[in-house]
């Protein structure tokens, strides 16, 4: 998901799991004086090393068995459920609570991943969980502020700002789950010449199969993507100063989206040339397939008579040709498309506001809807989940 809310908020800031999420982080740094990180005793390692014992300051609630519906496969979810005080847990029920001062960046069905800054985000100390019981799998000292990671296989994919303003690029960092090892998957530097203002690699992207991971390095609202082979290593960068953000990716498609979330642009992933654009939109969502072939989105139509209407569709990745899934009101509350929840056979859409608002709400509960993505089939109140 990208924005969220009500019809009167869908130009609001956009949430940490989305394209605006340095801003953000480095606002959260600046606000409350960084929050401190901890020193290697405390993260249950040195830095660099694999945590061997169990975090006493997680709290983990008892599993809760959840059978999920053929064809949805457990993945994992975050959420800030109070002033950054952060959960993450999965669709079958597992769920974790972060220390407080800990910002969850991204999880799987089996861990997540949080970062505690020290003071000025000028160090971030990464950590990974496993949510069976929320033990310390790893935690890792990096410089600068860490704000997106992703998780391919057993490495962790980290990257943010250098620490020192956007006066260069930090790269991208692989963590392994394995031994707590560091190596660069995109090595620091210095910013490109043609920089005009401050640097900052922005949120990371795997590919559906977890193959390629892409990675954007942002001036303002230009990017040039990156986009690396995790098998070889290869890297190519097929886009140049493009105008936009990364949103999703396969080995066919780059998609980026402006600023404002009103149009995306669908650039071919070899030679960075536009294939088409859906435009005069306010989007909040973006799910490629896993065989690149269509591309899921959700938005609100511009410039149309009457009350806004949220419009789920699947589009044909070759050309943008739309096929219409979901179509309803939104006038009150605009409904919420879950990419990061989503798979090939189903699109999972929730009630108007955030998974926090729900999960930290009086109900402490958020009631899923799958929508087949091929039919446009309801199935409502599928799947549900719980707050710790």
């Amino acid at each position: 998901m990208f924005g969220q809310g009500s019809v009167q908020r869908r130009r609001a800031p956009l949430t940490l799991v989305t394209v605006g999420v340095t801003a953000v982080v480095v606002a959260l740094v600046v606000q409350r004086g960084g929050a401190g990180a901890p020193g290697p005793s405390e993260a249950g390692g040195s830095a660099g090393a694999p945590a061997a014992s169990t975090s006493a300051t997680s709290t983990s609630a008892a599993p809760i068995s959840t059978a999920l519906p053929d064809g949805l496969q457990d993945r994992g979810w975050i959420a800030e459920i109070g002033v950054q005080r952060w959960a993450a847990g999965s669709l079958t029920g597992r769920v974790v609570l972060l220390p407080p001062g800990e910002i969850a960046l991204t999880a799987t069905a089996d861990n997540v991943v949080s970062v505690r800054y020290g003071p000025g985000g000028r160090s971030s100390t990464v950590r990974v969980r496993d949510l069976t019981g929320g033990r310390l799998r790893a935690s890792v000292d990096r410089p600068g502020t860490v704000s997106s990671a992703a998780v391919a296989g057993d490495m962790v994919y980290v990257t943010g700002d250098d620490g020192t303003g956007g006066g260069s690029d930090a790269g991208v960092q692989a963590i392994s789950l394995a031994d707590g090892s560091v190596h660069d998957v995109i090595p620091a530097g210095p910013s490109p010449a043609d920089a005009t203002g401050p640097v900052t690699r922005s949120q990371l992207r795997l590919d559906p199969p977890g193959r390629i991971l892409g990675s954007a390095l942002c001036t303002g609202d230009r990017c040039t993507v990156d986009l690396v082979n995790l098998a070889s290593g290869l890297r190519t960068t097929p886009i140049r100063n493009g105008h936009g953000f990364l949103v999703a990716l396969t080995d066919r498609v780059i998609y980026l989206a402006d600023d404002t979330l009103t149009t995306l642009d669908a650039l071919d992933a070899v030679t960075g040339e536009l294939r088409w654009q859906l435009a005069d939109v306010q989007l909040s969502g973006v799910l490629p397939t896993s065989d690149g072939s269509r591309v899921v989105l959700s938005y609100l139509p511009g410039h149309v008579a009457g009350s806004p209407v949220f419009t789920l569709a699947s589009a044909d990745a070759a050309t943008g040709v739309l096929q219409v899934l979901l179509q309803r009101p939104a006038d009150t509350d605009v409904p919420t498309f879950y990419p990061n929840l989503s798979g090939d056979r189903f699109a999972v859409i929730g009630g108007g506001g955030t998974l926090g608002e729900w999960l930290g709400g009086s109900r402490g509960r958020a009631a899923l809807t799958l929508v087949d993505t091929r039919s446009g089939a309801l199935s409502t109140n599928a799947v549900s989940i719980a707050a710790p």
